[in-house]
């Protein structure tokens, strides 16, 4: 299908649907002396793809989206650099008309990149990364914050880029990766 150009040298990393009706891609595009590196938010709502903006700051990437069952959407990323006065872990919300920034957890802020996160549910998702010091990252949406959830590994370092989850009735929620 036709897609609005989203840039130069764009790549689209994650792409999720709820229906036949509703889909996002996500992604960013290359920077260049001309132009910076800038997020890239499509959708799709049945018969064509729109580009969308966002609210996070030039610079900044999307690795992955996850619809929920009611239509909402999360989409994570990370900045291009870790400087904490102007670059934070990136976390995006469709709220049904915009995206907005979410707020992530202090602990992560500004040093972390987000690559995998699935959602179940508008009280229930996961994010997936790590932090710039190689260790895992495991963030879950409770329905009012985001918070930081041990590894389960037994160990903190590492890298997770994708993540699954289950809704409760036992279907998947997440699309293959």
């Amino acid at each position: 299908m036709p897609a609005p150009s989203p840039g130069i040298g764009a790549s689209l990393w994650g792409v999720a649907a709820g229906s036949v009706r509703s889909a996002w891609a996500v992604g960013w595009t290359d920077a260049s002396v001309q132009t910076p590196a800038e997020i890239v938010i499509l959708h799709w709502n049945g018969a064509v793809w729109k580009a969308l903006p966002s609210p996070a700051p030039i610079f900044d990437f999307l690795n992955d989206v996850a619809v929920t069952p009611a239509g909402g959407a999360w989409a994570v990323g990370a900045p291009t650099d870790y400087n904490p006065s102007s670059s934070k872990t990136v976390i995006l919300g469709w709220n049904g008309t915009a995206w907005k920034q979410a707020p992530v957890p202090a602990s992560v802020a500004y040093n972390a990149t987000l690559g995998g996160v699935a959602a179940t549910s508008a009280r229930n998702a996961w994010a997936v990364g790590w932090t710039v010091t190689g260790q895992i990252l495991i963030l879950r949406w409770n329905g009012t914050a985001w918070k930081r959830v041990p590894s389960a590994s037994g160990t903190n370092s590492g890298y997770l880029d994708s993540v699954a989850a289950r809704a409760r009735s036992g279907r998947s929620a997440r699309h293959p990766h």
